[in-house]
């Protein structure tokens, strides 16, 4: 009985009550848009750190570094006479220490976000050094020819022929600054930074880039795990003014961004809640008013004053509710459509944080009626009738 009223009161307002749950919707979308990037983003950290477990990063020193500069750095650059004396120290693992040249070939606008394209210039037979656990999804792991590249999927999708589907593969021809390169393995995806790279032989990468005489970075790979801290600090005692980081000093400033990334979607999620907390209250506050006639009449036949504090809070829930449901659709539409990607973690966490999402959507609902349905609930019905 009092869904029926409710149901009937909102299509008797049809217009409000349908721009009332789009704008639901886009406010819910954009809360769903938000925790989605900030989980893929955390993840996407997390990837990497798994990644360097036991490695020691050599890199220029850099007065103001953020995490875009921790590791690659874009812009660091090291004399190439300094890598062997690096490679020599104690407790390194030659063969899974490598120099390592950087160059963004396709910038992004994401900020604090790896180019997306990185070529990675590296000696051959030495890729496990910058890849470490990550696999080849088809193709070889090993630059076996001069002008051979391992691409990550990210790549592989962006240097796709246009008008094809399908990405790059083993077999196919990619092109860098003029110079055509043979694919010869794919990674499996992983993090934004490997699914980006292009890797390349140094040699090939510093006549490419005209970067002779200089690499990037120089990772060192512990032999034993536990050998990581000893080393970092033989490195930077044997050059103190390169910046030697661990696993440990790059989490630490990961999670210093992540900390301000937190905050600041924290805010943005705040802002959208009460955006909606804000366009119910007015919605049923309004209806309540343009109903005193209805109310007043109910009560007049008898209705208590429970069932009509019930109907105020049904009619907010199902417009709450309404968005919340049309809100991941919408999100899957902007995301797939407008911006051309479906980023974010797996579909399983998507719609966890949507179902989340409902709850929200429905303890608003609740909430931003309790005024207007105890205002409805104190109309007195002669004075209803008589104001009328």
């Amino acid at each position: 009985m009092l869904w029926d009223l409710a149901l009937k009161d909102l299509w008797k307002r049809w217009l409000r009550s349908l721009l009332t749950i789009l704008g639901i919707a886009v406010a819910i979308h954009l809360y769903l848009i938000t925790n989605n990037m900030q989980v893929w983003m955390e993840r996407n950290v997390q990837r990497e750190l798994a990644v360097i477990a036991g490695k020691v990063y050599i890199q220029q020193a850099m007065t103001n570094t953020g995490f875009g500069e921790d590791f690659p750095s874009m812009t660091s650059s090291i004399a190439i006479e300094t890598v062997a004396p690096l490679l020599a120290l104690e407790g390194v693992d030659p063969a899974a220490s490598a120099a390592v040249l950087f160059v963004p070939i396709e910038s992004t606008t994401l900020v604090g976000m790896p180019p997306t394209v990185l070529a990675a210039g590296i000696q051959p037979g030495y890729e496990h050094a910058y890849l470490g656990s990550i696999e080849i999804e088809s193709g070889s792991g090993s630059l076996s020819d001069a002008y051979a590249a391992i691409i990550g999927p990210g790549v592989a999708k962006f240097y796709q022929p246009e008008g094809s589907d399908q990405p790059l593969g083993p077999g196919d021809t990619i092109e860098l600054r003029g110079q055509d390169f043979s694919v010869v393995g794919v990674l499996k995806t992983s993090s934004e930074v490997f699914d980006n790279s292009v890797i390349i032989p140094l040699e090939i990468a510093q006549e490419l880039f005209q970067r002779h005489d200089s690499v990037s970075a120089v990772i060192l790979t512990a032999g034993q795990v536990e050998d990581a801290a000893r080393i970092q600090t033989q490195a930077q005692a044997l050059f103190p003014d390169l910046k030697a980081s661990s696993e440990e000093n790059l989490a630490r400033n990961a999670d210093e961004v992540l900390k301000l990334m937190r905050q600041m979607f924290t805010v943005i999620n705040s802002s959208i809640l009460l955006a909606v907390i804000v366009s119910v209250a007015i919605v049923i506050g309004i209806s309540v008013m343009e109903q005193r006639k209805e109310i007043g009449t109910l009560r007049a036949i008898g209705a208590r004053r429970w069932r009509i504090f019930s109907l105020v809070v049904i009619e907010a829930l199902v417009l709450s509710i309404s968005g919340a449901l049309l809100a991941f659709p919408l999100k899957k539409f902007t995301e797939l459509v407008i911006l051309q990607f479906g980023r974010g973690s797996l579909l399983q966490d998507e719609l966890g944080i949507w179902l989340g999402s409902i709850l929200v959507a429905a303890l608003v609902g609740v909430l931003t009626a309790l005024l207007p349905a105890w205002q409805a609930m104190r109309v007195d019905p002669l004075e209803a009738m008589r104001y009328e």
